[in-house]
């Protein structure tokens, strides 16, 4: 197990430095020097799906087989980057639900972590489906049938994101309510924190999950291909959310940014702030006994670090749903940009996703100890 881990860690380095290297002077070669011309797709105004940019000469004429910039864009940090992040993430987030699966005397935290693992994989598995993949054919000419097959069955992968995404960001926050029960209410600890009342909650994180994603599904329509140039080469997005008003701002607005952003965000904020300030007295009391550092202060350093991620990664995301109520009101200039900066919003998902393994095994004393067994 050990090996395994030291062979994806070591792979991953050396793939990504070479990798980003190419790819670094691809787009300053890509992009240089261009134009873009911004069309939408058939279902109606700019606000309904993705833009594609459309690579011009001078002279007006198009680049034979040259994907628009916009489709090379997502090319790579989608179908490239994106591909590169999840394929490790989910080899990382299968060996942390096996090792915490081996783990023969199991607390709260340990049930959660692994619903967590498994979470965190069908946000990768999807990513790869809903994005990664899809992106291939715009610009390379590649997967073709993927791609026309893709635009039927991303009305249900579109929904299926949020869900796995809403059951990552609530885990994580049970998780830290059990770990600030155990810290800092600790007589309340046996009764409030058991691995029964562990096991049920994470299975009613995911049921709430699906039910509150469930409008999704009725929240997205097929418009079809449209392609951008007479080559056939420059596709936007097939999909468009409905325009209903009334569903626009009660469930989009109000209720998507409480339920997946201020509410776990400014929970875990608080609760994690009291845990930082009770582990620093516990550490000062330990080193006046000259006491080691304990496992469960283990897991606790592993909560502090996977929240800051969290919150690192999904804060842009947030930002990015305020702005997305407001696209019918945007210039189109800044829409140009906004839409290069979708792909790295679902880059930050899938980072976010992929990352806690390496955190467990970098501070989670306890873990690479099972990890080496």
């Amino acid at each position: 197990m050990e090996n395994l881990t030291e062979h994806v860690t070591t792979a991953l380095a050396n793939v990504t430095s070479s990798f980003l290297g190419e790819i670094a002077t691809t787009i300053v070669d890509q992009l240089d020097d261009t134009t873009w011309e911004m069309t939408t797709t058939q279902g109606g105004s700019g606000s309904g799906g993705f833009w594609a940019a459309v690579e011009r000469f001078p002279n007006g004429t198009h680049r034979g087989r040259e994907a628009g910039n916009l489709n090379f864009f997502n090319f790579i940090m989608l179908s490239c980057i994106s591909s590169v992040v999840c394929l490790v993430g989910i080899c990382g987030n299968t060996l942390a639900f096996l090792v915490f699966l081996r783990e023969k005397k199991k607390g709260p935290s340990s049930i959660i972590l692994q619903a967590l693992a498994v979470s965190d994989n069908l946000i990768l598995i999807n990513t790869l489906v809903e994005f990664s993949f899809a992106f291939f054919y715009p610009h390379t000419g590649l997967l073709e049938d993927y791609f026309f097959a893709h635009r039927q069955f991303s009305l249900y992968t579109y929904p299926l994101h949020y869900i796995f995404i809403t059951s990552s960001t609530w885990l994580l926050v049970l998780l830290t309510i059990h770990r600030y029960i155990a810290v800092c209410k600790p007589l309340h600890a046996k009764k409030m924190s058991s691995v029964k009342h562990a096991r049920i909650q994470a299975a009613g994180v995911f049921l709430f999950s699906i039910a509150f994603n469930m409008p999704k599904f009725f929240d997205v329509k097929d418009v079809g291909i449209t392609y951008l140039t007479s080559y056939n080469d420059d596709m936007s997005y097939k999909t468009v959310l409905q325009k209903n008003f009334a569903l626009k701002i009660s469930y989009r607005i109000v209720l998507t940014t409480l339920v997946m952003y201020i509410i776990p965000i400014g929970a875990m904020a608080i609760m994690n702030g009291k845990l930082i300030s009770k582990l620093r007295e516990s550490k000062k009391q330990r080193l006046a006994m000259g006491k080691t550092s304990t496992d469960r202060d283990s897991i606790n350093h592993i909560l502090v670090a996977v929240v800051i991620i969290f919150m690192c990664c999904t804060t842009p995301i947030f930002f990015s749903q305020i702005v997305m109520s407001f696209v019918d009101f945007l210039p189109r200039n800044v829409l140009m940009n906004y839409f290069y900066f979708i792909p790295f919003l679902f880059l930050l998902v899938a980072v976010n996703a992929a990352l806690n393994f390496f955190v467990y095994t970098l501070i989670g004393q306890k873990f690479q100890i099972l990890e080496k067994l």
